[in-house]
């Protein structure tokens, strides 16, 4: 019996060696002969090492981790459904996201996948600023990632008293003066703002003014509403 016990454990470490190594959960594939990139559940086929969507690379399967950063890689398509827009938030997988960001550089998700679908490796040493101007909402049961000053029905403007200050895209405005987070929306589109961005049932907002910096205005810059100088 000690001798087939034996036997069966030289099998077992034989089939292991050859089947590429055991996958990590830290983003940096499987142990020899596994992938670069990829968690556990995710990491690299058989002999093959590369997550699902790339060689080798540690690249993006269905929207998951950024090639060569350490992303992990279980951001599908799955992580775009919701039910309302607070469900919805903005994620970046890139960890090398500097200055003042765009709306091309982030993808709306549900929150409960923001750590997938977000940076898995090591960051830039550089300043990474707020945009305001960009926000997440629930559309047709999938997050969408929109920039208010790119929206119509949001800050579409004639003249620049068509538009006003505002402090965030939350369903509430935020009390303070955070120059970080002003923006510039249209009067009329209140009540496109609050079904982008508000939950289906009611909020109670807090009874507070918000401070606007004393040096910027609203203004209507190319149809649109826009944070400026006065």
């Amino acid at each position: 019996m000690r001798a087939l016990a034996i036997l069966g454990a030289l099998a077992f470490l034989a089939l292991t060696a050859g089947c590429g190594g055991s996958s990590t959960s830290d983003g940096t594939g499987g142990s020899a002969g596994g992938g670069a990139g990829g968690s556990s559940g995710g990491g690299g086929s058989s002999g093959s090492g590369g997550s699902s969507g790339s060689s080798g690379a540690g690249g993006v399967a269905g929207g998951g981790g950024v090639a060569g950063s350490g992303g992990q890689n279980s951001c599908g398509p799955e992580a775009k459904q919701c039910a309302e827009p607070p469900d919805c938030i903005l994620a970046t997988q890139d960890c090398c996201l500097c200055g003042v960001p765009e709306l091309k550089d982030f993808q709306a998700v549900n929150s409960k996948y923001q750590a997938q679908c977000s940076c898995g490796g090591p960051v830039c040493d550089c300043a990474t600023a707020v945009n305001p101007n960009l926000g997440a909402t629930c559309s047709a049961g999938s997050c969408q990632a929109f920039d208010v000053r790119q929206v119509d029905a949001l800050s579409a403007c004639n003249i620049d008293d068509d538009c006003t200050l505002r402090m965030g895209l939350g369903c509430c405005e935020s009390c303070g003066s955070n120059d970080y987070e002003l923006i510039a929306v249209a009067k009329k589109g209140g009540d496109a703002l609050h079904k982008a961005v508000c939950p289906s049932s009611p909020v109670g907002c807090p009874a507070c003014m918000p401070q606007y910096p004393a040096n910027k205005t609203a203004k209507c810059v190319a149809k649109h509403c826009q944070v400026a100088d006065k």
